[in-house]
């Protein structure tokens, strides 16, 4: 009689082990990408936020309602996500006192963040 040798693992271990690690894959991916979703939308978010204070502060020390983003470079401590690192993400070029600022593009939840200021 032939003996087994009982070293290795079967066909029928290995098996289960790829569909457990199929299945631990399958929850796990669609739960970090909502992650990474909400991560862009927060920081988009936290751009419009910068973008809309320093756009308040020119309004208040120029008594103007309308500035080019631009122009803003003084009043920006901390320079808004640069665009280019976001997937072509399209940031507004002017702020108008009491119209919402809009970040768009195809890779944001909705396609569009607005901040209302």
């Amino acid at each position: 009689m032939k003996e087994h040798n009982k070293d290795g693992f079967t066909l029928v271990e290995i098996i289960i082990v790829v569909v457990i690690i199929g299945v631990l894959a399958a929850l796990a991916i669609p739960a970090f990408t909502k992650v990474q979703q909400t991560s862009l939308k927060n920081a988009v978010l936290n751009d419009l936020r910068v973008i809309a204070s320093a756009a308040d502060q020119y309004f208040l020390e120029n008594d103007a309602t309308s500035v080019a983003v631009s122009d803003l470079d003084i009043y920006l401590h901390m320079a808004p996500t640069d665009a280019s690192s976001y997937s072509n993400l399209l940031y507004p070029s002017d702020a108008t006192e009491g119209t919402p600022l809009e970040v768009s593009g195809n890779t944001l939840p909705g396609g569009t963040v607005s901040l209302h200021f």
